[in-house]
């Protein structure tokens, strides 16, 4: 008997397991190696074929377009590929340090000169648009020579030329046979084929932080690269009960003279609901609470009773001029939250398709005496978009609508179904503000925000309780273009892409705006009387495009801006001052739609002092919304209402 045999007869017996299990575990072991070996290998071989099929798949410039728009580059290393002379020789042609004496245009300061996509097109389309001064000349001389390059001097008798190799040649205008200027530009195309996408990409980024050194110090202030999270973050608590959430909300906001009780808009369904708290019934209206930050002091002389108290979040007593001089804080009070019921305020009939539909509303500060709310709402007539601005009325008992006919206030055509605004809010002085895009398309190739003729990319502001004659409203009279015949008479500010939600401090009067980017950056801008934002001859802080630029315009920076990996569209909201001695207090609170990224801020002088992401709520963040005592609320596009609670949190 063959101990294989005597293995295989006393397979049941104990004395024989310990040594039938201990080969056939070094068999398992040997086979199970086997497969770990060949897989290896199989998948090296995956890999390897995958890799050569990646590289012998041709790129095409538009790859390297997209790539070097969407992504972050490294500067650093575009900086070595820049003086790469075998790579790239950029720094043959170019110099970086303003002192000129090369073949091609000096690059100190691009950045600032030109934006990022015009750098992609003018390294990929070198020939397309030739800078002034540096054509390409070829001289042909008596003696059969031929010379090509850049003319740098030229007299009587001679002229210099300098070519790609950055040697300079003198010719004698005697000996010149032929001489001829070309579109061509000296710099060859395809530049980019020796590079990756990523390596063009970093290449691109050195170009664009070419800035003049005040320039370059703004934008690493104004857009830090890290944003750091709060070690605890705040806390977002679910107002209602889930099955009270909503379809698609947009906007959220208290009713003027009620305790607890809000409208929440529904953008498709067309719809806007009463939102009230059980025990707010019985507490009554609060004798003069108005409707938030977009509420407040009246203008002195409009109804004879001058100015009266911001009493929207019961921050302030007394008027609050600019600055914050001469107001004060009154005593905080906490308040808890009871059970809600939620009843139909108004029907205004669901979007069209391919429009947004409603967009949001405003309740007048006076609400409670005549009963009227402004809302937006983006529609199709005659196979047109636009966004349209109406007055509607309240019924008697300010539960619902009255069901009377609306008043057109304002209609704006569009180009596109795109930034298509839609924030309306009643300023700290009465008047009625309405934020509104540049409609498309994309990249404002037409500059509508630019254009003082249109109100498309502009700020508005107007006066909704007279007429002009011509007009359903006025135009204040301290609005900063009127008079002018450039310039339509409502614009308050101009240079925005999508104004998403804006607010105003009610402490310091100060007008903040969540503006959506275009391709890198999203931004929030404090707005002042007549200034012009820069959409879009700039996205952010960095140079968008000179089409629509103007010599002698100012263009003012945001107070902040941050890149594609914090999220790709900003969300405006408010500066929170329920609670003086929260570390919150004065901190501009907002969000970022698609990332759900909340982020607070502080700021001096429309200088970013601190931001930091406090918290990553549950939904998009698709508006904020704030109570008669100045706590605040995050609306989430997926139906939940959510209380910011930042008692466990600091700010620091």
């Amino acid at each position: 008997m063959t101990p294989a045999t005597m293995d295989m007869d006393n397979l049941g017996s104990d004395k024989s397991r310990p040594y039938f299990a201990m080969r056939n575990a070094g068999k398992n072991f040997q086979l199970l190696r086997f497969f770990a070996v060949t897989g290896a290998v199989w998948l090296m071989f995956v890999v390897v074929i995958l890799a050569i099929r990646a590289a012998s798949t041709p790129r095409s410039k538009e790859d390297y377009r997209r790539q070097a728009m969407i992504r972050e580059g490294d500067a650093a290393r575009g900086r070595a590929l820049f003086f790469d002379e075998l790579r790239t020789s950029c720094s043959r042609c170019h110099g970086v340090d303003g002192k000129g004496g090369k073949a091609g245009p000096d690059l100190f300061a691009v950045g600032d000169k030109f934006g990022r996509r015009e750098i992609i097109e003018a390294v990929l389309m070198p020939s397309a648009a030739i800078t002034v001064g540096y054509s390409t000349t070829t001289v042909e001389t008596k003696s059969g020579e031929v010379y090509t390059g850049i003319i740098k001097q030229a007299a009587d008798a001679w002229i210099e030329l300098m070519g790609a190799d950055a040697r300079l040649v003198r010719v004698a205008t005697a000996d010149i046979q032929a001489q001829h200027t070309s579109e061509v530009s000296l710099m060859p195309e395809g530049l980019e084929s020796g590079l990756t996408p990523e390596g063009f990409t970093d290449l691109i980024e050195y170009l664009v932080s070419l800035k003049q050194p005040e320039s370059a110090t703004m934008v690493e202030h104004g857009m830090p690269s890290v944003i750091q999270q709060l070690s605890r973050p705040v806390a977002l608590q679910p107002l209602i009960a889930e099955e009270l959430t909503f379809e698609h909300p947009v906007w959220f906001g208290p009713v003027p003279g009620e305790s607890n009780v809000f409208l929440v808009v529904e953008h498709e369904t067309g719809k806007i609901w009463r939102l009230e708290e059980r025990n707010a019934a019985a507490a009554g209206p609060e004798t003069g609470a108005s409707s938030g930050p977009s509420t407040g002091t009246k203008r002195p002389g409009r109804d004879g009773q001058g100015t009266v108290e911001n009493r929207a979040h019961q921050v302030l007593q007394g008027d609050a001029p600019a600055g914050g001089s001469g107001a004060r804080a009154l005593p905080f009070q906490k308040t808890t939250r009871g059970a809600f019921t939620k009843t139909l305020f108004a029907d205004l009939g669901t979007y069209q398709k391919g429009t947004r539909g409603l967009l949001g509303m405003a309740l007048h500060p006076e609400f409670h005496a005549n009963r009227k709310y402004y809302f937006a709402k983006h529609e199709v007539t005659d196979g047109k978009f636009d966004t349209t601005i109406f007055e509607r009325e309240a019924a008697p008992d300010l539960k619902s609508d009255s069901g009377r006919p609306a008043r057109l206030l304002l209609k704006f055509d569009e180009a596109t179904n795109v930034h298509y605004g839609g924030g309306l809010e009643f300023g700290p002085d009465g008047y009625f503000y309405i934020g509104m895009g540049d409609s498309g398309p994309q990249e404002d190739p037409q500059g509508h925000g630019q254009n003082p003729a249109l109100f498309l990319g502009k700020m508005l502001r107007i006066d909704v309780d007279h007429n002009d004659r011509d007009r359903p409203y006025a135009v204040p009279p301290d609005n900063p273009f009127v008079g002018r015949a450039d310039f339509r008479p409502e614009i308050w500010a101009f240079g925005f892409r999508e104004p998403w939600r804006f607010s105003f401090d009610p402490l310091t009067r100060d007008l903040w705006v969540g503006d959506v980017g275009q391709d890198r950056y999203e931004e929030v801008d404090i707005v002042r009387r007549g200034e012009n934002h820069g959409w879009n001859v700039y996205e952010g802080f960095e140079r968008f495009s000179n089409r629509y630029r103007r010599e002698s315009e100012a263009y003012v920076p945001p107070a902040f801006a941050y890149g594609r990996q914090y999220g790709p569209s900003v969300t405006g909201g408010f500066v929170y001052r329920a609670n003086p001695r929260s570390t919150f207090y004065g901190a501009y609170i907002f969000g970022d739609y698609e990332s759900r990224r909340l982020f607070a801020l502080t700021q001096e002088k429309r200088v970013l002092k601190t931001v930091r992401q406090i918290a990553t709520a549950p939904q998009r963040i698709v508006s904020f919304g704030q109570d008669a005592h100045g706590e605040l609320y995050l609306v989430g596009y997926e139906g939940m209402i959510y209380k910011i609670d930042f008692d466990r949190a600091i700010f620091e």
